[in-house]
């Protein structure tokens, strides 16, 4: 049996592998046509068998391709072939008896096939016309040719020979195909170009495979011979319903059959033989790799209504304002200039900066520009209203006449005008529609939110023309400024009334009782008027409303299905894809089309981005680098790129050292840290490309050093020098939220340090003497957050356990501070949220919330229970105590995750499940906090798929539940990550396996899907020990000051589900 099964693998691979040589194109009549011709060059073939054995070999290989192209029964034919065998081996010279009978046997061959014909019928047809051709030329020597009759049945006699070299296997060959095999199945499921019923049968197949050879590693003669029938049965799949792409099921199939062909000839794990097998299943994924294919409609789960609301109250019952979640429903194209939408008048009685709120029923008009999710004053620059009458102000609207969409706003207001908007990256299109017999006017402003700001506004009746500029900027205390500059277009005629830096335009009806429908074309530029007037030719210029919303609606299709999900409710796709939508909102474009924008430099000189490249700004640099830079760079790593070199550009600009808050030119210190820094090295670490590394490096080791300190006016780490020279950020020390500023000083000087380590310096001075070592310097001052835990904690009255405590310059502690009043002590929070703030070095973290150190040094129950206290709510503010977890803000982003370095990572499933379904809703009050730009929705993002990044600057993720049955992740490079589960919405992981093998681990690294990778999980309802102590070599990182692992915490049981 073995024999026989391993003969036909190998005929298989030869035959298909002839085949596919034909260079099919990929017209069906064009198919039939060459194989046709195929068939008639093998009929020819068999007509030399007189000629001796390399024409019979030949024929053999010949015949055999005839058998794979048109057999459905593949199973049946090698059965034949091996009688075929026999019967020559009875009678070896020739017997006129054995001929008959094989006459006998390609009769009922042709039977079989006019029963189950296998692919297109006039292929069929051909093969059965040959066949019958063979059995005639057969019929007319029936005495044989015993010469040629016995090379014939000597090669049948090698091949079994070859099969039998080495039966027990080579078992390092066998493991190494055994992993090869298993990223091809990955690389399979990721969106194939063929039927996908065929792929699945290959998919299905290729599992069983792994399967087989899990179980008897070693080489076992019974796992080698499942590898042959398997790789048989993929082809068979493939040659029966090669529905997809002609040309790229044929070099599978070629490939494949290499592979069967190899193996026959020494199956056992020959390590060449082998080594080539690898290189060759890297052409099957190329062959399937087709990163535009199938486009899902994916805008129409986009509501950009979700987070203009109010954040909902607490979850302790607590007082505490959470403000709102400020994001803006605007017309905007990805990562657009402009972004064209309402403003309504502020929340009473709460902080409420200038843009949308969901809760207030009038718009005041419609600005050009809006920051989403943000809590200081921005954008509102060039607000249009129409009107009609020029004495209306704010308008009252009902939420039931307002349609928002992605890249589209519409609103009917109760003066009964429709406003509908639309953009383009640098440019928008307004169409208002007035009712019957009433005025049509439009007021244009020339002004922003920026408090004091200088203007113009120039009308041109003639050329039905409005341009001018105004002031922005003053962004977060910013106290910089720079111009917006904008040109628009109407097209219909208007009277125009001028007053200040405003003017009104008034559009005559076509007849007294016609309605007014009037089209507003108008783009902006930091730059010019001229520049602003180029970019509206350049983009919208040219287009209708329609076709630029259909444009713009394209836009924003093809950037959510940079990840696709299947299953799920509908609130759950919602969810997603509107966090998708936010995700790609900022940073946002600063050139305009010919590349020109204003500098970072104090004079904001005009620059221009390099050929092919576009400047960015708006990083919200302290609440991004978290969640939302690795998810960007994975996705859109060319744009990344890009943005990463605007920071580069900046920091040359500005003073050497990255801008904090870039919001226009001006930079913000509203919250404390080096995140820009952070955020370069997150982009690097998962994917970015096309910046200047080495520059960058550069400016990362100039500032984290002090050399350089400043962008423009803003110093980046006020309170360094006191930091370097005492290891901690003393209270009073230059820093106004020392004690939490200094846990997010420690992360950057990790993420710094690994950036660093990995990128080359190019500047001489720089890799000179001691600042060589600055790099390993970095990482011991990462271990900087411990020196603000009291190791005599009891001393201190009130104080319950170890915790982050503020210290003064003299290294003496102050009165127990849980929290402080006034954002003194900690920003945005309170001690025990930033306790957990030490991505870098879980473990090393949990370590010290121990209690009793003499009993229990090393073990991890008083770090769980800390953390069970602290997530029994989610969403607790940080003036409540005791204190909870604050997923709302960002220091609390990777608390959920924190049991994965412990033996109880099922509380990490439970806890990020119980977030995703409880504290993000469709509704406008659908966050749990500010938006911070696509921060707070990229939280969602991770979590429902089931990954985080959760150390900054190193490419992998902890590991929680996903709630979709599948996702696939199109991967900047096109390689797809399929994520399965079965049981969804169940939330407990059970098993995962990672490109079919098992994976044991919380953690997974980035380079384990950076190929192309397939993880499956199966949940269940009951918490299991998956994870709970994984090898040591796939134990989630926590990275020691001196460059060593922490170690794994001692549980107090192994696998405690309690």
């Amino acid at each position: 049996m073995k024999s026989r099964t391993a003969f036909a693998a190998g005929l298989v691979g030869v035959s298909l592998l002839a085949g596919c040589n034909n260079d099919r194109q990929t017209d069906s009549n064009n198919d039939t046509s060459s194989f046709e011709q195929t068939i008639a060059q093998q009929a020819g073939e068999i007509q030399g068998l007189k000629d001796g054995q390399s024409k019979l070999e030949a024929a053999a290989g010949s015949l055999g391709t005839t058998l794979t192209q048109g057999a459905a029964e593949l199973e049946h034919a090698q059965t034949i072939i091996t009688e075929m065998q026999a019967q020559l081996a009875a009678k070896p010279d020739g017997d006129p008896e054995a001929i008959k009978a094989l006459q006998a046997t390609l009769t009922q061959l042709q039977n079989d096939l006019a029963a189950k014909p296998a692919g297109d019928p006039k292929a069929v047809e051909a093969l059965q016309d040959a066949l019958a051709e063979v059995q005639a030329k057969l019929a007319a020597k029936p005495d044989g040719d015993p010469v040629a009759l016995k090379a014939l049945q000597d090669t049948l006699a090698e091949v079994q020979a070859k099969l039998a070299v080495k039966p027990d296997g080579d078992p390092v060959a066998i493991k190494a195909l055994q992993d090869t095999l298993v990223e091809v199945q990955a690389k399979l499921a990721a969106k194939p170009d063929g039927d996908p019923v065929a792929i699945k049968a290959l998919q299905d197949t290729l599992a069983e495979v792994q399967a087989k050879l899990a179980a008897k590693p070693d080489g076992d003669p019974a796992a080698v011979k499942a590898l042959q029938d398997a790789l048989a049965q993929v082809q068979k799949d493939l040659a029966a319903k090669p529905s997809g792409d002609p040309e790229a099921i044929k070099t599978i199939q070629a490939t494949l059959a290499q592979l069967q062909k190899e193996l026959a000839a020494k199956p056992a794990g020959d390590p060449a033989t082998l080594k080539n097998i690898l290189s060759r299943l890297t052409e099957i994924e190329m062959a399937l790799r087709n990163p535009d294919q199938s486009d899902m409609a994916l805008t129409q789960f986009v509501d950009p209504m979700i987070g203009t609301g109010q954040v909902p109250p607490t979850d302790t019952g607590s007082t505490e304002d959470l403000l709102g979640g400020f994001t803006t429903p605007s017309a905007n194209a990805p990562f657009g200039m402009i972004a064209w939408g309402p403003d309504t008048p502020a929340v009473p009685g709460t902080w409420s900066p200038p843009g949308y709120h969901y809760p207030q029923a009038s718009i005041t008009g419609f600005s050009l520009t809006h920051l989403s999710g943000v809590g200081c004053p921005s954008g509102g620059a060039i607000p249009i209203m129409p009107q009609i009458d020029a004495k209306e102000g704010t308008i009252p609207f009902s939420h039931n006449d307002e349609v928002a969409r992605a890249g589209y706003y519409s609103v009917k207001m109760s003066n009964a005008i429709r406003t509908e908007l639309t953009s383009t990256v640098r440019s928008g299109l307004g169409r208002f529609t007035y009712p019957e017999g009433k005025p049509a006017l439009l007021k244009i402003k020339a002004s922003t939110n920026y408090t004091g700001s200088s203007s113009t506004i120039a009308v041109s009746e003639a050329d039905r023309t409005v341009s001018g500029y105004a002031t922005g900027g003053g962004f977060c205390g910013s106290g910089k400024s720079y111009k917006i500059y904008f040109y628009a277009t109407l097209d219909r005629a208007f009277t125009a009334v001028q007053s200040g830096n405003s003017v009104t335009l008034a559009f005559p009806a076509p007849s007294p009782s016609a309605p007014v429908k009037a089209l507003m074309k108008v783009a902006i530029s930091y730059v010019s008027i001229a520049n602003a007037k180029a970019n509206l030719e350049a983009e919208g210029g040219p287009l209708t409303f329609e076709q630029a919303r259909e444009q713009a609606d394209a836009a924003w299709n093809k950037r959510l299905n940079a990840i696709q999900v299947d299953g799920g409710t509908k609130d759950e796709k919602t969810k997603f894809y509107t966090a998708m939508y936010h995700a790609f909102l900022a940073p946002s474009v600063f050139s305009d089309v010919n590349g020109e924008y204003i500098s970072f430099n104090d004079a904001g000189t005009t620059k221009k981005a390099p050929e092919g490249h576009v400047q960015y700004t708006t990083f919200s640099s302290w609440d991004t680098y978290r969640s939302l830079a690795p998810l960007q760079a994975l996705l859109a790593p060319d744009d990344v790129g890009d943005m990463m070199q605007s920071l580069v550009f900046d920091a040359d600009d500005c003073g050497g050292t990255f801008p904090m808050w870039a919001e226009g030119n001006t930079s913000s210190s509203i919250m404390p840290g080096d995140g820009a820094s952070i955020i370069v090295a997150q982009s690097n670490a998962f994917g970015a490309a096309g910046f200047d590394r080495q520059k960058a490096r550069k400016i990362m080791l100039d500032t984290a050093f002090g050399r350089a300190t400043k962008c423009r006016t803003t110093t980046n780490l006020p309170g360094l020098a006191g930091y370097i020279e005492l290891g901690y950020l003393a209270k009073g020390g230059g820093e106004y939220q020392a004690t939490s500023t200094n846990m997010e000083y420690a992360s950057t000087d990790f993420a710094v340090s690994r950036y660093a380590s990995g990128i080359a310096a190019t500047d001489p001075q720089i890799v000179a003497g001691a600042a060589a070592d600055e790099p390993k310097t970095l990482l011991k001052r990462s271990g900087n957050w411990a020196n603000l835990f009291n190791p005599n904690w009891r001393s201190v009255a009130g104080q319950p356990y170890p915790q982050l405590q503020p210290r003064n310059k003299d290294g003496t502690w102050t009165a127990y501070t849980p929290s402080s009043n006034g954002d003194v002590d900690y920003r945005e929070g309170n001690a025990e949220q930033y306790t957990f703030m030490v991505p870098h070095d879980i473990r090393g973290m949990l370590a010290k919330l121990v209690i009793d150190t003499d009993k229990d040094k090393g073990t991890e129950k008083d770090g769980i229970a800390r953390l069970d206290e602290f997530t029994k709510n989610l969403n607790g503010g940080w003036s409540y105590q005791p204190a909870r977890l604050w997923i709302g803000n960002e220091p609390g982003f990777l608390t959920p995750w924190l049991y994965n370095w412990t033996s109880q990572p099922y509380k990490t499933q439970a806890l990020v499940r119980r977030i995703v379904d409880e504290q993000f809703t469709v509704s406008p009050s659908g966050l749990p906090g500010n938006d911070d730009e696509g921060a707070m929705s990229g939280v969602y993002i991770w979590g429902a798929l089931g990954l985080y990044p959760e150390i900054p600057a190193v490419p992998g993720f902890a590991i929680n539940s996903p709630i979709f049955p599948e996702a696939r992740i199109k991967l900047g490079s096109g390689k797809i990550v399929t994520i399965a589960a079965d049981k969804t919405p169940l939330k407990y992981i059970q098993k995962l396996t990672v490109n079919g093998a098992a994976h044991d681990s919380p953690w997974i690294d980035f380079d384990k899907l950076s190929s192309g990778a397939r993880l499956e999980f199966r949940l269940s309802d009951k918490p299991s020990c998956w994870g709970s102590n994984p090898p040591a070599a796939l134990l989630p990182p926590s990275f020691a000051p001196d460059g060593t692992q922490t170690p794994r915490l001692k549980p107090e049981k192994e696998c405690a589900l309690n």
